[in-house]
């Protein structure tokens, strides 16, 4: 298995994990990143366009749009719903024709196929929920290092109905660090090298 799992979490959008998870890559050798929600969005993303081609239309959004670029926008005709309201819901749905703990299977199930690759060190920087850590840890003895992020200056992000059961889960109190981004991210580097010399030593 993997000698460290690195899961990032904040209780906004724009903190700064995404960037902090690709600092971490290029200073810690033999890692890799790894999401909870790019498989639920694929899933999706392909769901959507399978409930259109019923109705004779093509996908109003790439696959980048659904993913990324135009998650929180509604869309127009059959659907009325924003691509994060669907994953969100289908995510629900999908666990609950399978097992609460379907996302944290996938994700064992992935990290033991990069471990034989020789990755060393697995990044997630979109933790949202407890039962994904004890999924790890309880039922395969990773070895889980847990990082709540905030960032001086970013608006409290409200969410929505359909994220409820995603965002606002995670405390600091359950991680086993802390930190705090400047502003303008100037300390970036405090927390890279925090879990760098963790992970390395």
């Amino acid at each position: 298995f993997p000698s460290h799992d690195i899961l990032l979490t904040s209780t906004q959008p724009r903190v700064g994990k995404s960037t902090l998870t690709k600092a971490l890559l290029r200073e810690i050798p033999n890692s890799a990143s790894l999401s909870f929600a790019v498989p639920i969005k694929h899933i999706c993303y392909n769901l959507y366009k399978d409930i259109l081609s019923n109705f004779d239309q093509n996908p109003e959004y790439t696959l980048e749009d659904y993913k990324q670029l135009k998650k929180d926008v509604p869309m127009e005709g059959v659907f009325n719903t924003s691509p994060r309201h669907q994953y969100c819901e289908g995510s629900n749905f999908i666990s609950s024709v399978t097992s609460d703990e379907i996302w944290g299977k996938l994700a064992v199930h992935t990290i033991k196929k990069l471990a034989e690759t020789g990755i060393n060190t697995i990044i997630i920087d979109d933790w949202r929920r407890l039962l994904e850590l004890r999924t790890l840890v309880e039922e395969n003895d990773f070895n889980c290092i847990t990082v709540y992020l905030d960032k001086d200056g970013i608006e409290v992000y409200e969410g929505t109905a359909a994220t409820e059961s995603f965002e606002g889960q995670i405390s600091k109190e359950d991680c086993s660090l802390f930190f705090k981004f400047n502003n303008d991210w100037s300390n970036s580097n405090e927390i890279v090298n925090i879990l760098k010399e963790t992970v390395t030593g």
